[in-house]
């Protein structure tokens, strides 16, 4: 929910000008400089933590894509609530926390 929010709010102060004047334009690029690189930076850890949760699932990490296809993120939530593969397996062992 905070990427789609910050999504939005990106494309709010990039396209969302309702008058043509200059502050508009110039608080417009200040906030999505701003807010760009949160955006990434949170896809970024979202990308590496799905990656390592489907190695303890014992999956590869190209099931991500799925998230692409309708419905497939409900998929990746159920992903979630499934119980990881006990010792060793073929990406290594089990993380100790």
């Amino acid at each position: 929910m905070p990427i789609f929010y910050i999504l939005c709010k990106v494309f709010f102060y990039i396209f969302h000008l309702n008058e043509y004047n200059i502050f508009n334009l110039i608080f417009g690029f200040i906030g999505a400089c701003i807010i760009a690189p949160i955006f990434f930076l949170s896809f970024a850890q979202v990308f590496f933590v799905t990656h390592r949760r489907l190695h303890d699932l014992n999956a590869s990490g190209w099931w991500q894509l799925i998230t692409f296809i309708p419905f497939g993120q409900i998929l990746m939530i159920g992903f979630i609530f499934f119980k990881g593969t006990k010792g060793t397996n073929r990406y290594g062992e089990s993380p100790k926390y």
